[in-house]
């Protein structure tokens, strides 16, 4: 009878390691599906992340040592990886512009979030718009009435003017950024951050898709005495251009760092340092 119960407890023994060895093989299936689910997620949310001068942290949460915008230091705070990179928004943020039918929602984002300053002249209110080339990297421009209430528009591509009445850009893909939600359902506002004390990875910017090593590029604002020009930052190499009069001028150096503005994504729900916040 002993040899029996010891026959019959192998017996059961070896039914439920081979149970366990059926398990595991299931769950290491299901476990590799999930692992290539998550690189999957990770490959896009790396496209936003290369380049930014951070290192890509992994884990669950991570501690970020930040500096604020007057330059100083703040305490190190607890902040999800998933959050990391806040300078991208969804599609619901662009309004398709078309020039034979013009339509301006109220939503629109504007320089500095009010009419910019042109000297003796009056002030201009300019959209931010975005460009979409075929096979090219993204530009940031201007949409803007002129005086004549005439839509005038222009973007900077490979050194060249390109405005938004040539018969070659009217197929083009052209849209308006705009702020749609609140900042209690949005959990952020659109800043615009003086260039020195930006944190790059809160800027509204965009890449060349299939290259990311593209710098990344931003809509910015030159603020020089009394004028004041909507344009386009390579925040990477701290360049930014616009077009004045019909013609190109770049702005580098001390005078990106001191005089342009950074339009960024802000998480904060106080009152951002900044030209203004536009929400």
């Amino acid at each position: 009878m002993r040899e029996l119960r010891v026959t019959l407890w192998v017996t059961l023994w070896g039914v439920l390691i081979q149970r366990a060895e059926a398990l595991n093989a299931t769950s290491t299936s299901s476990t590799a599906d999930l692992a290539l689910d998550h690189a999957i997620e990770r490959s896009v949310l790396l496209e936003h992340l290369e380049g930014s001068g951070t290192d890509v942290v992994t884990d669950s949460s991570y501690t970020l040592t930040t500096l604020t915008h007057d330059g100083t230091v703040s305490p190190k705070v607890k902040k999800r990886a998933a959050d990391f990179y806040n300078g991208f928004v969804g599609p619901q943020f662009y309004s398709p512009f078309s020039i034979s039918s013009p339509r301006f929602p109220p939503t629109s984002v504007i320089g500095l979030g009010r009419p910019l300053q042109r000297g003796s002249m009056p002030p201009n209110v300019e959209y931010v718009a975005l460009w979409n080339p075929r096979n090219a990297a993204p530009h940031w421009g201007s949409i803007y009435l002129d005086q004549k209430l005439h839509i005038e528009g222009s973007f900077i591509q490979n050194g060249r003017i390109r405005n938004l009445t040539q018969p070659d850009m009217a197929k083009e893909t052209i849209r308006l950024l705009q702020y749609v939600g609140s900042p209690e359902s949005n959990n952020f506002k659109f800043v615009w951050v003086l260039a020195k004390n930006l944190d790059a990875s809160t800027a509204i910017s965009l890449r060349e898709p299939s290259n990311l090593c593209s710098p990344r590029l931003a809509p910015a604002v030159f603020q020089d005495e009394d004028y004041e020009f909507l344009g386009e930052a390579d925040i990477d190499n701290r360049i930014m251009q616009y077009v004045f009069q019909g013609h190109i001028h770049v702005v580098d150096k001390a005078q990106f760092l001191g005089k342009v503005y950074v339009l960024t994504k802000q998480r904060c729900s106080c009152s951002c340092a900044g030209a203004s916040v536009q929400s």
